[in-house]
């Protein structure tokens, strides 16, 4: 089914969900969380349609929505499609829908404040799956930062340090963001275009090899804090803590749109940083996606307000957790990866919440009493 514009319907509803829901009174709690959740489902339901309406017999991108945003700095609005960004749109807009459907239940005050942020960071996340324009990209990227904040910050646990844990979250993203932005710069000037799809023919450090170390690295660096990867992560297990059970969820999709933006900026037809003689794919074995599982992992994610603070990138859950090198199999890993961390996030909180629970009196898992800590 071929909709007009459904690339821009995926992106901009969530956004369109949060300002309706900025306006709408603060006491009608239930109506602001039925609405959210109504909302949420539009982006799915479409998601779904893009993926049934994708060729991916043509291996190029579609329903592409191409239109001049700035000229004074050739700035384009382009979107586009391909068979690498649908499953990750379709991921992202599932988990949103069952977080919400998971806040309606637990949020208890500043609702209305909530799921507008919420809404406007799913706006951010399925940007970035889409953006073919490096500022409308950067857009997208950064967009999530101050709702993820906030989230992080006010609805966080009080006994884990929100605020801090909220602060160290920005801090840390916002150097990574900068480095991105100039390496961005530095691309345009030497192409003096943002187009995705026009930059890897360019080659733009062709003749500065230097300077492409410079661009690779503060890039790398960009994704390397918010994927997290050693040594930048220290701020994931502070922020997952803190944060809210929906807000500990979404950065499974954020993690999803950092290793998208590896792959957005160094493989096939989005690498920008190509040079002549050099391969198409400098980390086809997946190093980066692996190196926190191999080393930084310790136990499953079990019930318990400190149980996230040993791993802060878990990834092994039973035999969800496969070391594979094909880029399809790996998108299946993520895929499985953020639903169990889903189900395990909400398992978790539901059990510290219950009053009298052994998990909520200890503040901690006892391993020798495992059939006693998951009973509810």
């Amino acid at each position: 089914m071929n909709i007009p514009f459904i690339l821009s319907l995926i992106v901009f509803l969530p956004l369109l969900g949060s300002i309706v829901v900025m306006f709408m009174p603060g006491t009608k709690e239930k109506e602001i969380k039925n609405f959210s959740i109504i909302i949420s489902l539009f982006p799915f339901i479409l998601s779904i349609l893009l993926w049934t309406g994708y060729d991916y017999t043509q291996g190029q991108y579609q329903f592409v929505q191409d239109y001049s945003w700035i000229p004074s700095l050739n700035v384009r609005f382009h979107m586009a499609a391909d068979g690498l960004s649908i499953p990750l749109i379709f991921l992202t807009t599932l988990l949103s829908v069952l977080s919400f459907w998971y806040s309606s239940r637990v949020i208890k005050y500043r609702v209305k404040e909530f799921f507008a942020l919420f809404l406007m960071l799913e706006m951010g996340m399925l940007g970035v799956f889409v953006a073919l324009d490096l500022v409308l990209f950067y857009f997208f990227w950064e967009i999530g930062l101050v709702p993820m904040f906030l989230l992080i910050g006010i609805w966080g646990q009080e006994k884990d340090r929100p605020q801090y844990s909220a602060i160290k979250f920005f801090l840390y993203t916002l150097v990574g963001s900068v480095a991105m932005l100039l390496a961005f710069i530095a691309i345009y000037l030497q192409t003096g275009t943002w187009d995705v799809t026009a930059i890897p023919a360019m080659m733009p450090f062709a003749s500065n090899p230097t300077l492409a170390a410079v661009a690779f690295w503060a890039i790398f660096i960009a994704f390397a804090i918010k994927v997290p990867l050693f040594p930048f992560h220290t701020w994931l297990p502070d922020a997952h803590t803190a944060a809210p059970t929906a807000g500990s969820v979404m950065p499974y999709c954020l993690l999803f749109c950092e290793s998208y933006g590896l792959l957005y900026a160094w493989f096939g037809r989005r690498r920008l940083l190509r040079r002549p003689g050099k391969p198409d794919h400098r980390f086809e074995r997946g190093h980066f996606a692996d190196v926190q599982s191999r080393h930084y992992h310790r136990r499953l994610l079990l019930p318990g307000r400190r149980s996230l603070r040993a791993h802060p990138h878990p990834r092994r859950f039973g035999r969800i957790h496969q070391r594979t090198a094909g880029l399809p199999r790996r998108l299946r890993h993520h895929a499985r990866h953020c639903h169990c961390g889903y189900y395990c996030h909400c398992i978790n909180r539901r059990l510290y919440s219950v009053e009298n629970h052994p998990v909520r009196l200890s503040g901690r898992v006892q391993p020798g009493k495992m059939e006693q800590n998951l009973r509810c």
